[in-house]
């Protein structure tokens, strides 16, 4: 059985090594989703999210749309069209890109 400093150092790398694969643009990709990362993150999905929600309060794909709306936003105040965004900042769809939007909105 682990103990809690256990679990404690077994999340903090899960999140330290996300950490690392947000700031090489994974979310850039469509196609990424929580299996690949957690597989990165060498975890399981499950442990993944739990780690997440634990340190920030947002699941993994949470987080991905996260950093995908900031880098929407980045392009916009660089002059990038708004219907164009979605394809240049990881989301495979307008739709999808508006979801994320709402849900960060409400």
């Amino acid at each position: 059985m682990e103990t809690k400093m256990e679990t404690k150092m077994q999340n903090f790398n899960i999140t330290e090594m996300f950490g690392h694969l947000m700031e090489m643009s994974l979310f850039l990709s469509p196609s990424v989703n929580r299996r690949r990362i957690a597989k990165l993150c060498g975890c399981s999905p499950g442990l993944l999210d739990q780690s997440l929600k634990e340190e920030f309060g947002f699941t993994s794909m949470e987080i991905v749309a996260l950093y995908r709306l900031q880098f929407a936003r980045n392009l916009m105040a660089l002059g990038a069209g708004y219907k164009d965004l979605y394809r240049y900042s990881g989301f495979s769809s307008r739709t999808e890109m508006e979801r994320a939007l709402k849900y960060i909105v409400n």
